[in-house]
């Protein structure tokens, strides 16, 4: 198994998935973490600044296909909060995707593994900041 964390600094889950500078991508097996591993962010419209942050709260047409092609290979993705549409389109491919107030990447995974990390679902429409 393998899970996805948005992160900006290699340590902590940032709040905006797409606006991410990085993922850790934790590999994931016996219910432990085996591997970690770091894919910087060179695939979202708004890590290319190719994305209009003028744009509805809805992202209007905006696409996540690189972003799910980049992540393709996790089962599961974690941050501080995501679009609704990236939450659906996730879903679609079947990619769990979960919003969280945990600060931690590493506790993160750690509670995952333990069900214990809790999604906030009305979370996922939040766009706000990045940290």
């Amino acid at each position: 198994m393998k899970i996805a964390v948005a992160t900006n600094d290699k340590s902590t889950i940032c709040s905006h998935l797409g606006q991410c500078k990085s993922f850790l991508i934790f590999e994931v097996s016996n219910g432990e973490i085996e591997s970690e591993s770091v894919r910087d962010n060179s695939f979202t419209s708004h890590a290319t600044g190719s994305c209009n942050h003028d744009h509805d709260p809805g992202h209007g047409d905006h696409g996540h296909d690189d972003l799910i092609k980049a992540v393709g290979d996790c089962d599961v993705v974690i941050s501080r909060g995501m679009g609704w549409k990236i939450a659906k389109d996730l879903e679609n491919v079947e990619i769990k995707p979960i919003v969280t107030i945990e600060v931690s990447a590493k506790e993160a995974v750690r509670k995952y593994l333990e069900g214990k990390l809790e999604h906030l679902t009305g979370r996922t429409c939040y766009c706000g900041g990045s940290d």
